[in-house]
């Protein structure tokens, strides 16, 4: 079953929909790098979401990042179930030949965020965020052995430059002296892990194309997040996330926790549309954009003027997936 994401109602266009390649006079131009487009579009979607978070975090009604995150998949949950409603989706919990990799993306999408989250009790923010971006080179490599998804050299040296990049915007030499020196190794681990399963997220949803309605892909997302975030409030040490539940008492905050949901939604619709169309290599690099889009955000926002590095790294990460993407056009 191939899904024509939010575009009719009609049961039948739902299930069968026209094959995009022949739908869109501006093929010629656009068609080779739609995927990439739609790529964009989840990444600034992405940091709007983490810009919402960081919102309620500093403007004066604070509140711990299990409840934050708890808030974002109720939210994002609320949102996706209201939109397959409105779809009349016939398999509310997406197609049976398809669910266990549903399944399987929920669970890899949980380890990858829970992963992250504990490695952050060791590592500095930029030392977990470079490491973080190794994920769409492995995501690239996994597609190549599993998928037989092209992954040439154009791929791999695009991947690595935009790493760089990435590298001088997070500047990890420059990180925090008090992280726990005896758990630095233990936290690298956790935060790889975290890359992988990331990728293996990535895979499992270009796995599925075209048989997975992007309303799957964010109920999948967005409700094991209510899970993860309740469970981990029983284990987690209150010396890691101090603040405690509670319920928020300005308008703003409500607002805000709201839009981390919707653009949650709005980015895995995003996300997995790029994945049905182009291949994971090709869309996985485009995930660097967010380092870019979230500095030009911070400047716009809260006038935060970026380090000399972060532009040159700004400056290779754009250079290189679009200097990658003109390139493969041309083959």
């Amino acid at each position: 079953m191939r899904y024509l994401p939010l575009k009719s109602t009609n049961a039948e266009e739902i299930e069968l929909g026209p094959n995009p390649t022949e739908t869109t006079p501006l093929k010629p131009q656009i068609w080779p790098h739609l995927g990439l487009v739609y790529m964009l579009c989840a990444s600034v979607c992405f940091v709007a979401m983490n810009l919402t978070v960081r919102a309620i975090r500093v403007q004066g009604d604070p509140l711990p990042t299990l409840q934050i995150q708890f808030c974002r998949g109720f939210f994002g949950t609320v949102i996706t179930v209201g939109l397959m409603v409105w779809q009349r989706l016939p398999e509310p919990f997406g197609e049976k030949s398809i669910r266990k990799w549903l399944y399987f993306r929920a669970v890899t999408g949980f380890m990858s965020v829970g992963c992250s989250f504990f490695a952050m009790s060791y590592l500095t923010v930029a030392e977990n965020t470079v490491i973080q971006f190794l994920s769409p080179v492995l995501s690239g490599l996994i597609a190549y052995y599993y998928l037989n998804e092209p992954w040439g050299m154009v791929d791999i040296l695009a991947g690595l430059g935009a790493f760089g990049g990435v590298s001088l915007i997070a500047r990890p030499w420059e990180g925090d002296t008090q992280t726990q020196d005896d758990g630095r190794l233990f936290g690298m681990i956790l935060s790889l892990l975290a890359a992988f399963f990331a990728a293996v997220t990535v895979v499992a949803i270009r796995k599925m194309g075209n048989r997975i309605h992007v309303l799957h892909n964010a109920l999948y997302f967005h409700a094991p997040a209510i899970l993860f975030s309740l469970g981990l409030t029983l284990v987690v040490p209150k010396s890691v996330d101090p603040l405690p539940w509670r319920i928020p008492t300005r308008l703003d905050t409500w607002i805000y926790m709201f839009l981390a949901g919707a653009f949650g939604v709005c980015g895995q619709l995003g996300q997995a549309k790029a994945f049905s169309l182009d291949t994971v290599a090709r869309v996985s690099n485009m995930i660097y954009s967010q380092a870019v889009f979230a500095f030009v955000a911070e400047l716009l926002f809260w006038s935060i003027y970026p380090h000399p590095l972060t532009l040159l790294g700004c400056l290779i990460i754009i250079g290189v997936l679009v200097g990658a993407a003109r390139f493969k056009s041309r083959k």
